[in-house]
């Protein structure tokens, strides 16, 4: 095998094996865009394609709520980044 044929071999290769990778980063892309859609939606209570600050407000104080608290009603660090990243929340 020359040069240029091992060069382009190694490329190709190296093309396949990167393909899973790029093909897994679109699907989270995918995933975070599907649950920003959701949240969105979620929030524009009355449906007119538009979140207010009043409705913003509701959605982030309903989510707050469903967090688990201390018995003075805060929400530790650690809690907070477990539901942030709970699928759904």
């Amino acid at each position: 095998m020359n040069t240029i044929t091992r060069t382009l071999a190694g490329a190709l290769a190296l093309t396949a094996l990167g393909l899973p990778t790029l093909a897994l980063a679109d699907d989270a892309a995918k995933l975070a865009r599907g649950n920003m859609d959701t949240t969105v939606s979620a929030m524009d209570t009355n449906h007119d394609g538009m979140i207010t600050r009043e409705e913003f407000l509701k959605y982030q104080a309903e989510q707050f709520d469903k967090m688990k608290k201390t018995k003075d009603g805060m929400v530790m660090k650690d809690d907070m980044l477990i539901y942030l990243r709970a699928p759904g929340s």
